[in-house]
């Protein structure tokens, strides 16, 4: 499971949410379904049963951090030498206007990373996005589930 020592609500309202999402068969069989990620070498059902199993034997700790250049765009990131932590921005928390999309578009950022944490544990297979550039690598693993997740979530109010 996802948990979080952080006290800002934003946070916890979206760790609860992906906490969720991720034991929902349906949400699972999103992943599963889909006819295959770009940059991947393993099949969906396969990355979606590793994503559901991990957190079944894992917390998985959402933790802040604060770039040090104010205008980093990034929102958030995922380090291998800590392979239990997921990092947000504390820069990039206010998303959107309306704080359920906002909380939405956390939930996805969670996804995203714990798609690589899961990825950096199988030897045996890979499922990220290479480098850091988003474009045209909206089909690989980490981009298409982290979008799944926050519209899953948005959908299902």
């Amino acid at each position: 499971m996802f948990c979080t020592d952080v006290k800002d609500k934003r946070i916890i309202d979206a760790v609860k949410a992906a906490n969720i999402i991720f034991r929902d068969s349906e949400f699972l069989q999103l992943i599963g379904n889909h006819e295959g990620f770009d940059m991947s070498t393993t099949p969906s059902a396969q990355i979606a049963f590793y994503l559901e199993t991990t957190l079944e034997l894992d917390c998985i700790e959402v933790k802040l951090f604060r770039p040090k250049w104010p205008w980093s765009k990034v929102y958030a990131m995922f380090k291998s030498r800590e392979p239990r932590s997921i990092y947000l921005s504390s820069r990039r928390l206010n998303r959107d206007e309306d704080a359920f999309g906002n909380m939405c578009s956390i939930v996805g950022s969670i996804a995203h990373e714990y798609v690589h944490l899961v990825d950096n544990r199988l030897s045996k297979h890979s499922f990220g996005h290479g480098n850091n550039d988003s474009r045209g690598k909206g089909n690989t693993a980490p981009y298409r589930i982290g979008e799944l997740a926050k519209w899953f979530i948005y959908d299902g109010e």
